[in-house]
């Protein structure tokens, strides 16, 4: 990468954003059985008052005290907030 601004163009690219809210992840976790990731909060609001938690994207069944931390995905999108920080 020769700049930063290419850089940001770069990771403009990158799938960042939860399928629930639309917006970027925060306290993004990933479901076993799918390795879909969504928002902590999000995938709990989508899941309260279903008989059955389904991953809304293929409908695969999880069990909330399954979620994990998807922390690689919190770290890039704290460094994309970071270089979008600095283009500006």
């Amino acid at each position: 990468v020769d700049s930063l601004a290419e850089l940001g163009r770069l990771l403009a690219d990158v799938e960042l954003s939860c399928s629930c809210c639309l917006q970027h992840f925060t306290e993004p976790v990933r479901l076993a059985s799918c390795s879909h990731s969504f928002c902590r909060p999000c995938i709990a609001a989508y899941c309260r008052g279903r008989q059955r938690a389904t991953c809304p994207l293929c409908r695969e069944g999880f069990e909330l005290k399954d979620l994990r931390p998807n922390r690689e995905l919190a770290a890039l999108v704290s460094l994309v907030c970071f270089v979008f920080q600095l283009l500006k």
